[in-house]
């Protein structure tokens, strides 16, 4: 049988293994996700719809939002006005007292600010961007993404009427 000492000196090394891959996988932002309570969650109902987006020197692009329960919002983006063909989709998820972004299952950011009029966003891994999206009205909103080195991209956000 195996004495304390020797288990001990054989577990230490495999321990400390473990919880430096532990800390190599987390995600580690370099903001402070802001602790977010279901009422703010709930204001972002404002993005409910959809959206042409301009601007930012592309083609006009096309996104829809909507709750999908009072923790999810359900994004998704489409190839054209028609709003039948998705070629994206992402989650705005409200959990733990938190806010996160996510695209296919792997969180991608982490929401630092929030009120009723703007959402702030930054990379969930340290060295990535972040953006923020800032409502103008029931009908239009601002999307400004940051960019390492350079200007900010700035797209603008008009709803669509349903069906069209």
């Amino acid at each position: 049988m195996m004495g304390t000492t020797k288990v001990r000196s054989l577990c230490a090394p495999i321990l400390l293994g473990l919880a430096l891959c532990a800390l190599s996988v987390a995600p580690a932002t370099a903001q402070t996700p802001k602790q977010v309570s279901q009422e703010e969650f709930a204001a972002l109902s404002w993005l409910e719809g959809r959206w042409v987006g301009s601007g930012g020197g592309i083609d006009a692009f096309y996104e829809s939002y909507r709750f999908a329960n009072d923790g999810r919002i359900e994004q998704t983006t489409w190839t054209d006005s028609s709003f039948t063909t998705a070629d994206g989709r992402s989650t705005i998820d409200h959990q733990g007292g938190f806010v996160t972004k996510a695209r296919d299952g792997r969180v991608e950011y982490v929401v630092t600010d929030l009120d009723a009029e703007e959402i702030r966003f930054d990379a969930a891994e340290r060295g990535g961007t972040g953006f923020r999206w800032t409502r103008i009205s029931n009908d239009e909103w601002v999307a400004v993404l940051d960019r390492k080195g350079e200007a900010p991209v700035v797209y603008n956000m008009r709803r669509l009427a349903e069906g069209g």
